[in-house]
């Protein structure tokens, strides 16, 4: 059976590949809505593979006639007596979580952990606080092992057991002593403070930039989206650096994730409100101004140059698939697909099957208005201001 902490990093790297995948169907890279969908149920998938070493919450250990087994959040192994090298069974700080489970303060814990003690290493168990105690083991292949049980008495007893059929004792090779942790003095706090301001005025103008900016609405939304998590995600990476180098307490670490991760949720909220309340009461609406034509609808901001329109007709016999962009119940808008024209800039009413489809240097532009007499107006009024040839 693969092990939980391997399983983990397949599904990382699962994980990422599905995003890339999907953010390129999102943006246009691949036609049609089927690769988008099928990412999506590969990611909620994949994600429930993810979450399936995060079992059992509580670490279990047995022991054996040559070998031990340690099972618990995001790690499990089982080890043969003859590849411990090292054995301890002290305090121990856990230190920063690369990969895996971490409690905010105290609690159950698992995965792959870096201290400034001993590196690298994997871990389960129940962080109790300072001073806890876990037992520490170097394997033969140079990697630690640090797992407890749930009561230090479980534990001395799980030490006992390995010690009893474990040849070779010495103490851990470290990187160096360990240091030791400071408390958060009043400039620390004004710098984490600082540091969530910055991560929350950034969270704000960057994603609000990108939506007032020149380019497409539909990329313009996506990416300022992505920028939501992204903006806090780097500021919180710098400040998380100066914490663990400062050797602050890891549960003031804990409250500052959580204070730098909440501009992302306001802005997944504040684009869901947008999209449920807003985008439904919006509509398709088209102009002629001068010498452009203008066409604008949720996701779709088209200004199209009537010199560069190479043909304008309207259709009644079209079927589109949304690649992506707004499908409510009365409208469609964003990049659509047909089997004919290919992926389109689309802004049409579902109740109205006139379309007017109009081929010019950049593309294609398929829009209607809200009935089909208006439809047909504008058409005939599109036609008679097109440039003659």
């Amino acid at each position: 059976m693969i092990e939980p902490q391997k399983m983990t990093i397949v599904a990382l790297a699962m994980l990422i590949i599905e995003m890339i995948v999907m953010t390129a169907s999102l943006a246009g890279a691949v036609q049609g809505m089927y690769l988008f969908y099928a990412s999506i149920v590969a990611i909620l998938l994949t994600t429930v593979l993810l979450m399936l070493p995060l079992f059992p919450l509580r670490t279990i250990f047995s022991a054996g006639v040559s070998s031990f087994r340690i099972r618990g959040p995001y790690f499990g192994k089982e080890i043969r007596y003859s590849d411990v090298s090292a054995i301890e069974y002290r305090a121990f700080d856990p230190g920063t979580r690369v990969i895996g489970y971490n409690a905010l303060s105290k609690g159950s814990l698992g995965g792959m952990f870096r201290s400034s003690e001993i590196g690298l290493y994997n871990i389960t168990g129940h962080y109790r606080g300072a001073g806890t105690k876990f037992i520490m083991l170097e394997l033969s292949n140079g990697r630690p092992v640090v797992f407890n049980l749930q009561s230090e008495g479980d534990t001395e007893a799980a030490y006992r057991a390995i010690t009893s059929r474990v040849t070779a004792r010495s103490a851990l090779i470290t990187k160096g002593p360990p240091r030791l942790t400071k408390e958060m003095t009043d400039r620390d706090r004004k710098i984490r403070g600082s540091a969530l301001l910055v991560s929350l005025a950034l969270s704000i103008i960057v994603p609000a930039s990108i939506i007032m900016s020149d380019i497409d609405a539909g990329v313009a939304s996506l990416a300022a989206l992505i920028s939501a998590f992204l903006v806090p995600t780097a500021v919180m990476m710098f400040y998380l650096i100066w914490h663990i180098r400062r050797h602050l307490p890891r549960e003031d670490m804990g409250k500052a994730v959580l204070g730098f991760m909440m501009p992302s949720c306001a802005v997944v909220v504040a684009f869901s409100i947008l999209s449920v309340v807003l985008l439904p009461g919006t509509g398709v609406s088209a102009d002629i101004d001068g010498d452009s034509l203008s066409v604008a609808a949720p996701f779709v901001e088209e200004d199209v140059p009537l010199s560069d329109i190479t043909s304008v007709e309207i259709r009644e016999d079209l079927d589109f698939e949304r690649a992506w962009g707004y499908g409510g119940k009365d409208l469609g808008s964003g990049r659509f697909h047909n089997s004919e024209l290919g992926e389109v800039t689309y802004a049409a009413y579902r109740g109205v099957s006139q379309k007017i489809v109009v081929e010019h240097s950049g593309g294609t532009l398929v829009f209607n208005l809200v009935s089909g007499n208006s439809t047909e107006a504008f058409y005939e009024r599109l036609v008679a201001s097109l440039p003659p040839p």
